[in-house]
């Protein structure tokens, strides 16, 4: 108990702490002789939930009935100095002759809980971002297959999230067939390790039939035996800058013939 890496904490009927371990001295801040024969209301307990502590204490020890007891719940707890934190909190009643005892193994998750907010953040973030910049994700599953395209990758091509299905067959059957043979040599030189990455044109048939000019890069993901695991990328619909282009080559090729015929 001394060594483990949770905190330990024993009470007994009346609510008293009688076990104290060593991480729960790091975690709350009272020592080990400063908390036994506290009760765990004053202690650890946060003022909001004193109460229902000492009403679920109250009749477990009538009915036998702990509806929080043999269970991994998440709840605030209260430092020494009377900040409140995340904890991960497991309860197990013991019963010893006519009497029962309660042994909690409590962890601290504050950083879990920060961590699992700072991704929520830069979700957010990300999702604002590639929204406002109408930039198409694709996330391709090696293991399993499976393959994720995002909204705004279907909006290219004029779908809408539930008529263009999460599947490689789809996006593979929308290649133009002159473009096949450079997209699947392309992605085949990264699975074979030639590469890491890639980025390179082609044409996908849009839902009216037309096709879409798309620049698409993308990044091989490996697990940590550093077998091949994900292929994730973007997609960018080029078909305007690619009109441009034509426009001002064909210009340019006019303008250069009406010089030759004016020579």
């Amino acid at each position: 108990i001394d060594t483990a890496l949770s905190s330990v904490i024993s009470m007994d009927e009346q609510g008293c702490i009688i076990g104290w371990n060593a991480q729960a001295e790091q975690t709350f801040g009272w020592t080990r002789q400063e908390a036994i024969g506290r009760t765990m209301t004053d202690t650890i307990i946060p003022h909001a939930h004193r109460e229902a502590h000492q009403r679920g204490l109250e009749r477990f020890l009538k009915s036998g009935d702990g509806p929080v007891l043999n269970k991994r719940i998440e709840i605030t707890a209260l430092r020494r100095d009377g900040t409140e934190f995340p904890i991960e909190l497991a309860i197990t009643p013991i019963r010893l002759e006519n009497t029962y005892t309660f042994t909690a193994f409590v962890v601290d998750i504050s950083e879990r809980k920060q961590a699992e907010e700072a991704l929520r953040t830069s979700e957010a973030r990300l999702t604002m971002t590639v929204q406002g910049s109408q930039i198409g994700i694709w996330d391709w599953n090696l293991t399993t297959g499976s393959v994720y395209f995002s909204p705004q990758w279907k909006s290219q091509l004029g779908h809408d999230d539930g008529t263009l299905l999460n599947d490689f067959q789809e996006w593979q059957s929308r290649i133009h067939q002159e473009d096949q043979s450079l997209v699947h040599t392309t992605i085949q030189s990264c699975l074979d390790g030639d590469r890491s990455q890639f980025e390179l044109e082609h044409r996908l048939q849009h839902r009216d039939g037309s096709y879409r000019w798309i620049l698409s890069r993308g990044s091989l993901v490996r697990d940590v035996y550093g077998v091949a695991a994900r292929m994730v990328g973007i997609h960018i619909d080029t078909t305007d800058r690619k009109r441009t282009e034509e426009e001002l080559r064909t210009a340019k090729e006019a303008a250069e013939a009406a010089s030759v015929s004016k020579s």
